[in-house]
């Protein structure tokens, strides 16, 4: 399991770096030719881990419809919030310029979110089927993600940690249901396999969130600050509010006040912007496991 876990972070640690340089300059010769690597090695893994006796990974569990019905939502749950956690906690320090630590006090009402989830989940698991649940928490999810693609610029506060209480809460029932799910659709034997599978895929899934989502936030800055940042900027300077709106903070706090609001506020909207993207991309995510969890799991039955 351990072997597994750390496979999964080193792989997860290289996809980060070669999509944050992707988003950074476009296509470019070395992240290219590194992704063809890694799906070599991918390729090569999977291979090998398919014609040898003692497998870390073994692949005979996904044939279990109910086991791959339930890692496929988890994965992409961890994706999502993983994703969306990395933008909330980028939007109270940089679009409402709250310290660290009163921006940690604002990520306490998910915590309690997901206790009352867990709480809801575990006293009515035993007479109601997991599909049903499992569905209804990620349409509640929806909602939430929802609530954060409409997040102002201003005054937004409110907005969005009410949708992301709203999503950690629609996501319990997976976090709670799924994982037994797995663990009792595989055989006796592989029960500590699947287990291990479970909370890699979490694991991935989550740094994948912050690989894939992180990016796809960075391209929309980008796209929308270039056109808006104050002429007269050096090079560096000019690239380091492109980069970012932990750049365009920077450097806005050394140049003229005109400049300087001009350049706050469109590194804010742009900012903005893009987590609007990414929460519908969690909308669309979540309803896709909305339909693949509905089908997938209608058989399986209540928690004893």
């Amino acid at each position: 399991a351990l072997e597994r876990k750390k496979g999964g972070s080193i792989a997860a640690s290289v996809l980060w770096s070669l999509l944050t340089e992707l988003s950074r300059n476009n296509l470019q010769l070395i992240p290219i030719l590194s992704i063809i690597s890694g799906l070599i090695f991918g390729i090569a893994f999977v291979y090998r881990e398919r014609t040898i006796a003692n497998s870390l990974l073994d692949f005979n569990l996904f044939t279990n419809r109910a086991f791959r019905v339930t890692l496929i939502p988890m994965l992409l749950t961890a994706v999502i919030m993983g994703g969306i956690a990395l933008f909330m906690a980028q939007y109270l320090q940089m679009v409402m310029g709250f310290s660290p630590f009163y921006a940690g006090l604002w990520m306490i009402p998910q915590a309690i979110g997901m206790i009352i989830g867990l709480m809801v989940v575990s006293a009515i698991a035993k007479r109601i089927r997991p599909g049903f649940i499992i569905t209804t928490g990620l349409l509640i999810s929806t909602i939430g993600m929802l609530l954060i693609a409409y997040v102002p610029v201003i005054k937004g506060l409110v907005f969005l940690v009410i949708g992301f209480v709203t999503a950690v809460i629609g996501v319990s029932p997976i976090l709670v249901l799924g994982t037994g799910i797995i663990i009792g659709s595989a055989p006796q034997e592989k029960a500590g396999a699947a287990a291990s599978i479970s909370e890699t895929g979490n694991q991935l899934g989550i740094a994948l969130g912050v690989a894939l989502l992180g990016s796809i936030g960075a391209f929309i800055y980008h796209k929308r600050i270039e056109k808006n940042i104050p002429g007269g900027l050096s090079i560096e300077a000019w690239k380091a509010a492109h980069e970012s709106i932990v750049g365009a903070t920077s450097v806005a706090s050394g140049i003229d006040d005109q400049h300087r609001v001009m350049l706050v506020i469109s590194a804010k909207e742009a900012f903005v912007n893009g987590l609007h993207i990414v929460a519908m991309v969690g909308a669309f995510t979540f309803e896709f496991q909305i339909c693949f969890t509905a089908i997938g799991l209608r058989k399986v039955g209540t928690v004893n």
